[in-house]
């Protein structure tokens, strides 16, 4: 399959025309005509917007290829290991991606075009938390960090009554959370690196200043996708 083939595809996939297409591309709608036929290949810029509008790898674009969600491996460990022994996604791996709809379309298997949210709920207790855990202030008034080598979360309010969402004020005691810390590489790039599975710790946090600790290093997010419940 050309790269025509797969715009026009993932265009139909969303019930959008060539116009609206374009519009959100800031081009012509000639231009994608001219693409999904095959008369021509949108440049550079074009194809990182359409990564990003579709949610999906340039390399998905250009080639039809598909990260895997151990994409990489912070740790650098070239360890050999058997590919029936993995199981899931481990500690340290990671996920490229420029936007959180990105991320969640390799991890599994989704088709978003966009998702805004930090958090994905497989039910109403257990979800994905998209954050970064450089301890610094964010708009919603709270400050993130990793501590005592990767096996605890600090969450501390720091910020105005008014900077405080309303999903941050309800109880997370009963919560457990799947971590993928955000860093930045430049040029709209992130790193989506997995921490753990981290539970709430009622003994050393409260609603305002909240203490997670690790109790998974790896985790089948393919596996608990296919049971999720509604959220």
């Amino acid at each position: 399959m050309g790269v025509g083939k797969r715009i026009s595809e993932l265009r139909k996939s969303r019930n959008w025309t060539q116009l609206e297409l374009a519009e959100k591309l800031n081009v012509t709608d000639k231009a994608v005509s001219k693409w999904e036929q095959g008369a021509g290949l949108p440049d550079f810029v074009n194809i990182i917007e359409l990564s990003n509008v579709f949610g999906v790898t340039t390399d998905y674009i250009m080639k039809g290829e598909m990260p895997t969600p151990t994409y990489g491996n912070v740790t650098n460990n070239e360890e050999n290991v058997a590919e029936e022994e993995i199981v899931g996604m481990k500690v340290g791996e990671f996920i490229e991606a420029r936007t959180h709809a990105q991320f969640l379309n390799q991890l599994l298997d989704k088709n978003y075009s966009g998702y805004m949210k930090c958090g994905y709920g497989f039910n109403a207790t257990d979800l994905i938390w998209m954050i970064r855990l450089d301890g610094q202030f964010t708009s919603t008034g709270w400050c993130n960090t990793l501590e005592d080598n990767g096996n605890k979360i600090i969450e501390n309010f720091v910020g105005s009554p008014e900077q405080r969402l309303e999903p941050h004020k309800k109880s997370v005691v009963y919560q457990k959370r799947y971590v993928f810390d955000i860093i930045d590489r430049g040029y709209g790039r992130r790193k989506y690196v997995f921490r753990g599975a981290f539970i709430f710790n009622r003994e050393e946090g409260n609603n305002d200043y909240r203490v997670w600790k690790k109790v998974e290093d790896a985790v089948d997010f393919m596996a608990l996708d296919k049971n999720k419940l509604s959220y």
